[in-house]
């Protein structure tokens, strides 16, 4: 609807009086709502937002309110330094507002987006940055999601059936469990804080907001006393004072739940400590006393060990309540009234029953290796059969490791279960798991947990792999395709001098390389055949990374420079930022280019944000030599060898970060 605004180039002066998006004085229609004004658009300036069509921290445009609480209003916003839309919430800090001082609110704050930085899972709206606003105001930058609240689709369409309120709360309860492997608890999850996106075929795919009052179980928090939403809220939270865990959210999800399938709060009134008493005295309604007609018995037994009063009676874990929702899922029609009369397998503290979930019927892997407060493990998303993914499964089928299996569990290690013969000099992985390695004594190439030699290339310097092929460069400047039988020139760095860096998109689309003098050269379709342009010059490159969507590539130079460009604008970098330390080895970008990470000499990893290149994540591993890195189904996984084995370990999960 209307045409596409161009922020850039000018900024908009009036705003739409239906939804409150921003326009310019020539536009007919609101690129938004489609309204056209009855004379012309009101004035900014004149409006009822100081925040609308300015530009914070010269990168955001706000561009519509989208949302308003007590303290903070939330706005969509455009990025001008790359093609995408943010939220960002304005935050009022008044002196005497929350009963502490501003600066440790804002001390806070950034410690909590440097913690929600490190999450990785698709059902997490992450925060990006703190902005510092003038007085008492700061802005928090988050992904934008285009969907409606979950109590905003129960309030429009009625309660939800049994199967749908399933399937979107095992996301929720897949995105909360990763934050609360990293002792992170969200203390407020209530239908508000739960967005509703509709995929292109129709499907659901839910995303947790608001992680901006998590609790960190280091014993700090922003916040004292009651937390929360009182209809939704833990017997624990409505007592005050008491120390919550990770079974405070899933007696919240347990409310959510029943608000989803019967379209009420277990414990409703006009009186917020009524409903607190209730919540810690009264006993809960069952699913079919409430909504008029029966449920299965096992949804009812879900519901009510979800919502026990006692800690100790509920689930342990979010895992176990993914667990049991698969078992509902894969077992009857759940939607139909009568019960089902099969038992609900739901022990509470005894995760010792807990097993890995078949890759056929679930989205997680869970290591069978952990202790009795939570499952230890990283949780690896199935489904493709990817090396990483077909490695999980040998490994829980071979107890051949070769080292502390606390370790693993610990930092989500897993063998790839590949042998190879040799120490791995260089290496390089694509966004599919695929490897490609030069050993001592081959140049081999990994995928789906097999491996195969191809041609060697005299004196290899730099190695890319995609789904089909891999380049080599050499200490000549040469740069070869590596196929099983020969190694087939593509070019020549003009200077001769070594090419230190190359890249391929994972559906060959782009392939990059860098040399140590600094040029760098994209490959372009011209008449049928692949030319070589140089596209930028500079100090000497250590590596190139091109982000799994083929949009946007990042450079490390020799120095310490990170640049990011778009493959379409390669010549103009929207952002440069130094990363200093030791040397770069390595350089990997996230498929939805959200994250460029850094691999040094030190064998040091740190994550930086593609928006400002602020850090939000560093690691350095002590026991092992990590060769390559990269982004896998947007985990960042550290590849090495132990024992003649390759491994990989999921970075952005270790268990002691920097």
């Amino acid at each position: 609807m209307g045409h596409k605004h161009d922020y850039n180039l000018r900024l908009p002066m009036h705003y739409c009086g239906e939804c409150s998006h921003v326009v310019f004085t020539d536009d007919l229609v609101c690129p938004s709502c489609a309204t056209s004004p009855a004379k012309e658009w009101p004035s900014i300036q004149d409006g009822f937002d100081p925040w609308l069509g300015r530009v914070l921290d010269g990168r955001y445009v706000i561009t519509r309110r989208i949302g308003q609480g007590a303290m903070a209003t939330v706005y969509k916003a455009e990025s001008l330094a790359i093609s995408r839309r943010f939220a960002v919430k304005v935050i009022n800090f008044k002196e005497g507002t929350s009963g502490l001082d501003p600066a440790q609110i804002r001390a806070r704050l950034h410690r909590e987006i440097e913690a929600i930085g490190r999450l990785r899972n698709p059902h997490v709206v992450p925060f990006y940055e703190v902005i510092e606003l003038f007085d008492h105001f700061v802005g928090i930058v988050m992904d934008f999601i285009d969907g409606s609240t979950l109590d905003a689709a129960v309030r429009r369409h009625g309660p939800l059936t049994a199967r749908r309120s399933l399937q979107i709360l095992r996301q929720v309860a897949n995105g909360v469990h990763e934050a609360h492997e990293f002792g992170m608890i969200h203390r407020d999850l209530k239908p508000d804080n739960i967005m509703i996106e509709t995929l292109p075929a129709g499907d659901d795919f839910a995303h947790v907001l608001d992680f901006g009052i998590v609790h960190l179980d280091d014993g700090v928090s922003m916040t004292k006393g009651f937390l929360g939403t009182p209809l939704y809220a833990s017997p624990e939270q409505a007592m005050g004072g008491g120390t919550l865990d990770r079974r405070s959210d899933v007696y919240s999800l347990g409310a959510v739940l029943f608000y989803m399938v019967t379209g009420h709060a277990p414990f409703e009134s006009d009186n917020v400590y009524e409903i607190l008493q209730a919540h810690v005295r009264k006993p809960v309604p069952t699913l079919g006393e409430v909504f008029g007609r029966p449920f299965s018995s096992r949804m009812e037994s879900l519901v009510a060990s979800m919502l026990s009063k006692s800690p100790e009676k509920r689930p342990q874990s979010l895992a176990e309540v993914i667990q049991t929702i698969d078992r509902i899922l894969s077992s009857v029609d759940i939607d139909e009234s009568a019960p089902d009369s099969l038992e609900l397998v739901m022990s509470g503290s005894n995760v010792d029953t807990l097993t890995g979930l078949s890759e056929e019927s679930s989205s997680f892997f869970e290591s069978a290796e952990r202790d009795r407060t939570g499952p230890k493990a990283a949780i690896f998303r199935l489904g493709s059969r990817s090396g990483v993914h077909r490695a999980l499964d040998d490994d829980r089928r071979s107890k051949q490791t070769a080292f502390d299996r606390v370790y693993q569990g610990n930092t989500g290690t897993s063998t790839l279960g590949i042998a190879i013969h040799g120490d791995v000099r260089i290496g390089a992985c694509a966004p599919d798991g695929s490897l490609l390695l030069q050993t001592t004594d081959d140049l081999e190439i990994a995928r789906d947990g097999q491996a195969s030699t191809l041609a060697r290339a005299a004196q290899v310097t730099a190695l890319a792999v995609s789904e089909s092929t891999a380049l080599g460069g050499t200490a000549d400047g040469q740069l070869m395709e590596l196929l099983p039988t020969a190694a087939v020139e593509l070019f020549q760095d003009v200077r001769r001098a070594p090419i230190t860096a190359c890249a391929m998109s994972l559906h060959d689309e782009v392939w990059l390389a860098g040399s140590e003098s600094g040029r760098v050269y994209q490959c372009v379709p011209a008449n049928g055949k692949r030319v070589w342009v140089r596209v930028s010059d500079g100090p000497a490159i250590a590596a190139i990374s091109i982000d799994a969507k083929a949009e946007t590539f990042a450079v490390a130079r020799r120095h310490g420079e990170i640049e990011l460009a778009y493959l379409h604008k390669p010549k103009n970098p929207f952002l440069r930022f130094s990363v200093g330390g030791a040397a770069i080895r390595g350089v990997a970008m996230s498929g939805g280019s959200q994250l460029v990470a850094v691999l040094f000499a030190d064998d040091s990893v740190a994550v930086h944000l593609v928006t400002n290149g602020q850090p939000v994540h560093k690691l350095r591993d002590e026991r092992n030599r990590i060769f390559a890195i990269g982004f896998v189904d947007e985990r960042l996984l550290g590849y090495f060898v132990l024992d003649g084995r390759i491994y990989a370990r999921q970075l952005d999960r270790a268990a002691t970060p920097n």
